[in-house]
C-alpha cells in the first residue's frame, strides 16, 4: 500500500496510458469536457494524498508536507498575505503566485493542507480541461496521452507551494483557447489569450520567446486580410501588455521595486554567456554578490553577463549549443520510472515525426510556433532549473505525446483518422480562462484589506535564551511525525520513519539530517501569530506527542554544536 501511495503519480499516468490504448480498440469517443475536469479534479488530490500517506518527499516538500526550500518562501508569502503580515522582500518576484496560492488559503479558511490539495484539484481540472480541447479535434486516443503527459508533470509540484502550479495551469488555459479556433482565432479571444499566457509567464518565468513567435504566427498564419491581421495581432500585443502591467502592478502591491519581478534570471544570463553552465556559476565567480538584495544584485549580474560577452563571444554561442542538447537531455527526465519516461519521449518523439505530415495543418502551425519559441529559449533556461522552467509551454510538448499516441494507433489499425474542423468559438472557454487568471491578481488587494488571520496577545514563559513561538496547529501550521511503524494518517501526517528515509528525495537539502531523524520526533513548521515577528515562519523540532489542533505554545532553543535546526523544550496549548 505504501508503495503505491508513493508512486501513485506514476501509477495513475500509466492506467491513463492503457485506457488510452483501450479507447484506440474500442474506438471510443471523448465524454463531455465537464465530465473530464471532474475527472481530472479528484485525480488532481491523489498524489497529494500519496504523499502524505507514504511519508515520500520531494525537492520542495518534507514528507509531502512541511515546505522546503523556494516553497517554504512561496508558502510564507501566501500567508502573509492571508495574514495581514509584512511581505518578505522575496515575495515581489513571482507576485501572482502569492495572489494564486492566497485566494486558495482564504477559501481553505487558512488550513494549508486544505489549499494544498485545492490546489492539485485546480491542477487536475485544468489539464483535464485542456486535454479535452485536444480531444475534441484529434480524438479519445490523444486527449487521454495528453492528459497523461500533462498529469505527470504536475504531480512534481501540487504538494508544495510553487508558482509551477500557476504557470502550468495558465499555460493549459492560454493554449486551449488558442488551439479551438486556430487560425480562425478572433481579436478579443487572442487578446484574452495572450493575456493569460504572459501572466502565466510572470508567474513562473520560462520560454519569454513564445510570445513573439506566437504574434508572428498570429500576422502570417491566421486567416483575413492583412489589415485584419495587424488587428488582430495589435489585440494580442495589448494583451500582453496588460498582463506585463498587471504583474508590475502586483509587484508594487507586495513592496518590490522595477527589478524585483525576475530578477534571478540574471544568474542565467551570466552563466550563458561564460559558456553555459548552472545557474550558481556567477556566486562561484564573483561570490562577493551572495546574500546581495535582488534589486542591486541584478543590475551588477546584467553587467558582468555583458562585460564576460564582450571579452569573449563566441562563449554564448558555446552555451547556447550546450543548451539545446541539455533541454532535449532534460525532456521528461522528471519522470522516474525508466520504462514510462522512455514511453513519454517516444510518443513524444513520433508525434514531432507526424507533424511534419501535417504540417499545411493551420494548428500544427501553431504548434509549431509554441515550440519555436520554447527551442530558442531553451538555452537560457535549461541550466537554471531543469523542467520546472517549462511549466507554462509544457501542453505543448503534452500535444506532442498525444499526437505521437493517436498516430501510432492509427497506424496499428485501431482507429480511423480523425476528422478535423475548424471548432466552435467557445466564448465560455474564453471567459473561463480569463475568470480563473484574474482570480488570483483580485485576491492580492482583498486579502490585504480583509487578512483572515489576527495576531494573538499571548507570551509564553520560556526560558532565558529561548524563542517563544504560538501558532495555530492544524490551520496554517502544519506539522509530520515519524513513528516506528505505526499506521499512516493524514492529520498530522505520521508514517513509518524507515519509509521516510527511503523515500527522500535526491536533491532533497539537508538531506542527511533529514535521514538520521528517529522515530517518536515530530517536525512543526509554524507561522508566528504574536505580535512580535507576527507572520515570521518558525521550523523546529519536537520530541513528543504532538497536542490537539488549536493555538499552541512553544519554546525553541537554539541549535547546539552539531545540530542543524531548532528543538523545542516545550509544546502544548496556549494558556489563558
Amino acid at each position: 500500500m505504501t508503495a503505491v501511495a508513493a508512486w501513485s503519480d506514476l501509477v495513475v499516468t500509466a492506467l491513463l496510458l492503457a485506457l488510452a490504448a483501450v479507447a484506440a480498440l474500442r474506438r471510443l469517443t471523448p465524454p463531455s469536457p465537464w465530465r473530464m475536469v471532474a475527472v481530472g479534479a479528484i485525480l488532481g488530490v491523489l498524489p497529494v494524498f500519496g504523499y502524505w500517506l507514504a511519508g515520500r518527499s520531494s525537492a520542495n516538500a518534507v514528507g509531502g508536507l512541511i515546505q522546503w526550500n523556494d516553497a517554504a518562501i512561496y508558502l510564507g508569502c501566501a500567508r502573509s498575505l492571508v495574514a495581514g503580515a509584512p511581505f518578505e522582500a522575496t515575495c515581489a518576484m513571482r507576485p501572482y503566485y502569492t495572489g494564486f496560492l492566497g485566494g486558495l488559503l482564504m477559501l481553505a479558511g487558512g488550513h494549508v493542507q486544505a489549499a494544498l490539495l485545492a490546489q492539485g484539484a485546480v491542477a487536475g481540472a485544468g489539464t483535464a480541461w485542456f486535454a479535452a480541447t485536444i480531444a475534441r479535434r484529434e480524438g479519445m486516443v490523444a486527449g487521454l496521452a495528453v492528459f497523461a503527459a500533462l498529469f505527470v508533470f504536475a504531480s512534481q509540484f501540487t504538494m508544495a507551494a510553487l508558482t509551477e502550479n500557476a504557470g502550468l495551469l495558465l499555460g493549459s488555459l492560454a493554449l486551449a483557447v488558442l488551439w479551438r479556433r486556430g487560425r480562425s482565432v478572433g481579436a478579443g479571444e487572442f487578446f484574452a489569450a495572450m493575456a493569460v499566457l504572459g501572466l502565466g509567464l510572470n508567474a513562473r518565468a520560462g520560454a519569454m520567446f513564445v510570445l513573439p513567435a506566437l504574434l508572428l504566427w498570429c500576422f502570417l498564419e491566421t486567416e483575413g486580410s492583412r489589415r485584419i491581421r495587424l488587428w488582430r495581432t495589435a489585440a494580442g500585443a495589448a494583451g500582453l501588455a496588460v498582463s506585463f502591467v498587471a504583474n508590475g502592478w502586483l509587484v508594487g502591491a507586495l513592496g518590490g521595486g522595477a527589478l524585483s519581478a525576475h530578477s534571478n534570471l540574471a544568474y542565467n544570463a551570466y552563466a550563458m554567456a561564460v559558456g553555459g553552465d548552472r545557474w550558481p556559476r556567477i556566486l562561484m565567480d564573483h561570490p562577493e554578490l551572495a546574500g546581495m538584495e535582488a534589486e542591486k544584485f541584478a543590475p551588477i549580474a546584467y553587467g558582468l553577463a555583458w562585460q564576460a560577452f564582450l571579452d569573449r563571444p563566441y562563449l554564448l554561442a558555446l552555451g547556447y549549443a550546450k543548451g539545446l542538447v541539455h533541454w532535449l537531455y532534460e525532456i521528461f527526465r522528471f519522470v522516474d520510472f525508466a520504462p514510462l519516461r522512455a514511453v513519454l519521449a517516444g510518443l513524444w518523439g513520433l508525434g514531432l515525426l507526424h507533424c511534419w505530415t501535417r504540417r499545411q495543418d493551420d494548428r500544427i502551425r501553431l504548434l509549431a510556433a509554441m515550440m519555436a519559441g520554447t527551442v530558442m529559449s531553451s538555452p537560457f533556461l535549461t541550466w537554471f532549473g531543469g523542467n520546472r522552467v517549462f511549466a507554462v509551454t509544457h501542453p505543448a510538448d503534452a500535444i506532442l505525446v498525444g499526437l505521437g499516441a493517436a498516430w501510432l494507433a492509427g497506424r496499428a489499425g485501431a482507429i480511423q483518422p480523425t476528422t478535423r474542423g475548424e471548432g466552435r468559438p467557445g466564448p465560455l472557454a474564453t471567459a473561463t480562462a480569463l475568470a480563473v487568471t484574474v482570480a488570483a491578481i483580485i485576491a492580492v488587494p482583498v486579502g490585504k484589506a480583509w487578512p483572515l488571520l489576527q495576531p494573538v496577545a499571548a507570551m509564553p514563559n520560556c526560558a532565558e535564551g529561548e524563542r517563544p513561538v504560538v501558532a495555530e496547529l492544524g490551520r496554517e501550521t502544519t506539522a509530520i511525525r515519524l513513528t516506528d511503524g505505526s499506521p499512516a494518517a493524514i492529520w498530522p501526517p505520521a508514517f513509518a520513519a524507515e519509509d521516510f528515509v527511503r523515500l527522500l528525495d535526491i536533491w532533497l537539502y539537508d538531506r542527511e539530517n533529514l535521514a538520521a531523524l528517529t522515530p517518536g520526533t515530530a517536525m512543526v513548521q509554524a507561522m508566528q501569530r504574536m505580535p512580535v515577528d507576527y507572520g515570521q515562519t518558525r521550523r523546529f523540532l519536537w520530541d513528543g506527542p504532538l497536542p490537539e489542533a488549536g493555538l499552541v505554545a512553544a519554546c525553541l532553543a537554539p541549535p547546539r554544536a552539531g545540530q542543524w535546526i531548532d528543538r523545542a523544550t516545550t509544546l502544548g496549548p496556549l494558556g489563558p
